[in-house]
């Protein structure tokens, strides 16, 4: 097989197959943190798509930039990704929680 052969072979991934990674990270990411299954973390996603995030996509890519951007460790994380998919209810437990108000 020649070298050109071999090069168009190689598939350059398209970006619905870009997104679903980014939906399968995020959701890795939910499952962990919340202790739940992928499926239900998928569904979660699903619930909140649309209301801040217009595709199940973009917010995917939110998910996994707040999980991995804190400075702060694992429990900023948490804090952060509480906040996001639980509005205000998330908000206020997290304020509570720090003895501020949300």
């Amino acid at each position: 097989m020649s070298a050109e052969s071999t090069h168009d072979l190689v598939a350059v991934p398209s970006l619905p197959e870009l997104d679903d990674a980014v939906v399968e990270q995020a959701k890795g990411i939910l499952a962990v943190m919340f202790a739940i299954t992928p499926e239900e973390a998928l569904l979660l996603m699903q619930a909140f798509a649309g209301q801040e995030f217009p595709t199940l996509g973009e917010l995917a890519e939110h998910v996994v930039a707040v999980a991995t951007e804190p400075p702060a460790g694992p429990d900023l994380a948490r804090q952060r990704l509480t906040l996001l998919l639980f509005a205000e209810a998330g908000a206020a437990e997290v304020g509570a929680a720090e003895g501020g108000a949300a």
